[in-house]
């Protein structure tokens, strides 16, 4: 995903991080802060949209976005902060994603990018 997005959007500046407790709370506000838009697959390191603000975008992936019209806690959170909100479909093969983690479908993260760059 992380070629793909660069690729696409070669004049936007494209960071991976992991935020996790190695990471001060400090860092983890600014990353968020300066964030134009997060990709992330849903979880509790999404909790750091509540520092999102207009102009910003959420984009999180989740195992039922087509099945579901009612925003996640995360995307309620974004969008209460009047940042926007999109949901990309993820794909864990069967297994269990939330334990084994999943693939968040590359051709929705690119719609949603385009509209904010």
């Amino acid at each position: 995903m992380f070629k793909t997005i660069t690729e696409t959007f070669p004049y936007a500046t494209v960071a991976m991080v992991v935020l996790d407790k190695d990471v001060e709370y400090l860092n983890q506000y600014a990353l968020w802060r300066r964030a134009e838009a997060v990709i992330g697959v849903h979880g509790g390191s999404l909790g750091g949209a509540v520092f999102l603000s207009p102009g910003q975008m959420l984009i999180e992936g989740f195992f039922t976005c087509h099945n579901n019209p009612i925003p996640t806690m995360f995307g309620t959170i974004a969008v209460s902060n009047a940042a926007a909100y999109r949901c990309a479909q993820c794909y864990s093969g069967g297994q269990d994603g939330m334990k084994y983690g999943c693939n968040i479908h590359i051709d929705e993260v690119i719609s949603a990018l385009r509209e904010i760059f």
